[in-house]
């Protein structure tokens, strides 16, 4: 047991001697030290990657010939920790232009682990990807990381930084690419059903309906003799707008948006800093190994921003120390028991995929 439990031990069981001897206030200061003993205890909890590992259950093994199990179970935790890797990286990398470019890799791997874990028989046609290009990707983070720690900003670090995000960047499409791979027996299978239905199709004279045709019943050439007459007053609208001096804008085009203002100015700095470094949320995918983590993160979270949020219980857990101390210090003034209890309901109805983009730290 660790010295911070110990502690918050200690004074939790003086607090409740204090509390039955009448000793209200000062029972109050011993508590407040024992959920600061307590937080600082969670927040430096182990969480090692050996406890984040989803391994495969004999069921799904079961899929996988005998002989290929142990390079199936081998493979496929490796992917997991690869992954791990990687996004550890993401969030210690100073460099956004390197971080904008692994987070952009991790969906589609998140997305091929958990396609592996449904279909175990193809993780040995996944070997390139997990052996060399998702292992590169970790490896070439891990490089970045160990350049920015030296502090050097001479051209040749430079010049290999650059070329570190350009082979990342380069990723994507290998990634997709892999992906696509192992979905060709399945793509082969749909397009041989498909056409034994288009031949029954034919054999009943069912006639096909077109993709391009909308759902209104309109073809693409009676949408085109429809459109005419709205091209024609467009083009009319935009001259009147020549001539009135303004600058002709096209139909359907996205209006830009005004210039002059400090994050457009200056993308790397301020909102646009935020925006350029944010994820859509489309894109967000909560990876095998970390999915039982981050649901239990949020609970955790949750019931102490509730319950504990007046002494930020919730900022201990999340390794915000500093900000523990604050919530502790201004305990007395009912404001941390509101934010608190404002945040805990948010992290409790926060969709999942979300709380792991803005709330969830990987360490």
């Amino acid at each position: 047991m660790s010295g911070w439990k110990i502690a918050g031990l200690v004074c939790f069981a003086a607090a409740l001697v204090e509390g039955w001897q009448g000793q209200t206030s000062a029972a109050v200061g011993t508590m407040v030290l024992a959920i600061g003993c307590a937080g600082v205890a969670l927040a430096r909890r182990p969480r090692t990657q050996a406890q984040r590992i989803a391994a495969l259950s004999a069921e799904q093994l079961a899929a996988v010939p005998a002989e290929e199990q142990a390079l199936a179970t081998e493979l496929y935790e490796k992917a997991q920790r690869d992954y791990l890797a990687v996004e550890q990286a993401r969030h210690a990398v100073k460099d956004e232009r390197l971080a904008r470019a692994l987070a952009a890799l991790q969906p589609v791997s998140a997305r091929i682990m958990g396609y592996l874990r449904q279909h175990p028989e193809k993780i040995p046609l996944a070997r390139k990807f997990i052996d060399y290009y998702q292992d590169r990707a970790a490896q070439l983070a891990a490089e970045y990381q160990e350049l920015e720690a030296t502090g050097l900003v001479t051209p040749q670090v430079e010049e290999t930084k650059r070329h570190i995000r350009e082979v990342v960047a380069s990723f994507g499409q290998v990634y997709t690419a892999s992906f696509e791979k192992l979905l060709t027996d399945k793509l082969l299978d749909v397009d041989a059903e498909l056409k034994v239905m288009e031949q029954t199709l034919d054999a009943e004279g069912i006639e096909r309906v077109p993709e391009a045709q909308t759902a209104d019943g309109a073809s693409p050439e009676e949408q085109a003799q429809a459109g005419e007459p709205a091209a024609a007053g467009a083009a009319q609208a935009a001259g009147e707008a020549v001539q009135a001096g303004g600058a002709p804008q096209t139909a359907g085009a996205t209006p830009q948006a005004p210039q002059g203002a400090p994050w457009q100015r200056h993308p790397g700095c301020g909102r646009g800093r935020r925006l350029a470094r944010r994820l859509p949320e489309e894109r967000t995918v909560i990876p095998v190994p970390l999915e039982a983590d981050v649901r239990r993160q949020r609970i955790v979270m949750s019931v102490l921003a509730i319950l504990l949020g007046t002494f930020g219980a919730h900022k201990f857990f999340q390794g915000r120390i500093g900000m523990g101390i604050l919530y502790m210090v201004f305990c007395g003034t009912g404001i941390p028991t509101i934010v608190g209890l404002c945040e805990g309901i948010r992290y409790a109805t926060m969709p999942l995929e979300r709380f792991y983009e803005k709330v969830y730290r990987p360490c």
